[in-house]
């Protein structure tokens, strides 16, 4: 999901520029943000950016699944995606839940297991 936003930030400025990642907590989320300093997302394309084979790339290029697919692993952990975007700036903000207690409440889980696999 990361390397999906920061391939598309790298892509967008032609593999120059800028390109910043913040961490911080607000509320009881913690916010990934992904900034930019490519040519920036138009508002009718923002509109669509996460629908399912959407692309503005050349045909061959892009398949138009990489933002939905970053968009349905958000919302399976009960977070959210934003954007904001003009010319030279643009960034994605995730934010995901810290509540642990709220979020096995929600899945109807009762614990998480961190197993290491063979």
């Amino acid at each position: 999901m990361w390397s999906n936003l920061v391939n598309n930030a790298m892509q967008s400025m032609d593999y120059q520029g800028k390109l910043a990642i913040a961490t911080l907590q607000l509320e009881q989320h913690v916010v990934v943000q992904i900034a930019d300093t490519g040519q920036g997302i138009s508002q009718d394309v923002q509109d669509r950016i996460f629908e399912p084979f959407f692309t503005t790339k050349a045909m061959g290029e892009g398949t138009g699944l990489g933002l939905s697919i970053v968009k349905n692993i958000i919302d399976k952990h009960h977070g959210r995606i934003e954007v904001e975007s003009q010319p030279g700036h643009t960034v994605f903000r995730v934010w995901l839940p810290l509540d642990l207690a709220s979020f096995l409440t929600k899945t109807g889980l009762t614990h998480l297991s961190m197993e290491q696999g063979a």
